[in-house]
């Protein structure tokens, strides 16, 4: 009796890890390549846009999931990229009962609400899709690379 209460003491976290595991599903990925690149000064002057540029996929089967995105950078001089030069722009999803604040999010470097996902009764994943667009420069921009890391966040609620 006591070898297999400490079997079940030992094995218990393990099989209630995997099921929450399997209720935190969520994957991410690019299916085009997240690079902006100018050819001319006239491209400076409109926005640039990355088409389905990220696909969220999860699968909320218990509880609602809270999905939120902000944005780091580095470049020559850090402070001087505009808080507003990066958007995301909601391009489709396959969810009928997401809670979506706002279809176009500006993201900066403090945490922006992109949608509720409330729980699912079924088994398949939901997928969203987001369109990454740059601003046109409206102020000076030292030269350079800059290179952005859009951070997605999930909580539970």
């Amino acid at each position: 009796m006591t070898k297999l209460l400490s079997i079940l003491l030992i094995l218990l976290p393990t099989i209630s890890n995997a099921q929450i595991a399997a209720d935190n599903s969520i994957s991410l990925s690019t299916p085009t390549p997240l690079v902006f690149s100018y050819s001319s000064v006239d491209e400076l002057l409109a926005p640039k846009v990355l088409h389905n540029a990220i696909e969220i996929k999860l699968s909320p089967k218990r509880y609602s999931r809270n999905i939120m995105a902000y944005v780091t950078f580095t470049g020559p001089l850090q402070n001087a990229v505009p808080a507003d030069w990066l958007t995301m722009n909601l391009a489709g999803k396959t969810s009928v009962n997401a809670v979506i604040y706002k279809a176009q999010n500006q993201l900066s470097t403090v945490p922006v609400a992109l949608f509720t996902q409330p729980p699912s009764p079924t088994n398949e994943d939901l997928t969203f899709y987001y369109d990454i667009m740059l601003s046109p420069l409206n102020t000076f921009v030292n030269t350079g690379s800059y290179n952005f890391n859009i951070i997605i966040s999930i909580t539970q609620s």
